[in-house]
């Protein structure tokens, strides 16, 4: 049986158990695309490995991406569409947890001081937004992400 074939009986079978699996639905699609029209039984574990490795560094997302195909393989498995499972059997060392810099109130100064440099006729709020979004990610503990999309029912 085709592996996108599969992957779509996984995600379905997932979907009427009432688990969201939405994440997990787009990591089997992009397997699925990476390994192109294939038999399940055709799939390479060099090929799963250069899917996992991604840009090469391992990252939560890896982590991620190894335990969504190895639940899926369990789930080929024990429908019998597959032998064995092509996924490595050692796992690489889960990266350091990146440790938050903070910045010192004098830092934060010359940080707060160069948005005036900011200042533009074409964009004339621009040093004004600047300012106000490093105080709010320094005050508030939010990363980029989060501060750039907040809205105003937020506040």
């Amino acid at each position: 049986m085709k592996l996108s074939q599969l992957v779509s009986e996984y995600i379905a079978f997932k979907h009427a158990l009432g688990v969201r699996f939405q994440t997990e639905a787009r990591i089997l699609k992009a397997f699925s695309r990476a390994m192109g029209d294939v038999e399940s039984i055709e799939v390479e574990p060099s090929a799963v490995h250069a899917f996992l490795a991604g840009k090469g560094v391992v990252t939560g997302f890896w982590y991620e991406k190894f335990g969504v195909l190895a639940r899926f393989y369990r789930f080929l498995m024990i429908r019998n569409y597959v032998d064995s499972i092509p996924l490595l059997k050692t796992m690489p060392k889960r990266p350091e947890p990146m440790k938050p810099y903070i910045y010192t109130l004098e830092e934060l100064r010359r940080l707060l001081a160069a948005t005036d440099r900011l200042q533009s006729p074409w964009s004339p709020l621009r040093a004004h937004t600047f300012h106000t979004l490093i105080l709010t990610l320094y005050s508030t503990g939010l990363r980029i992400g989060e501060a750039l999309s907040l809205t105003l029912a937020d506040v």
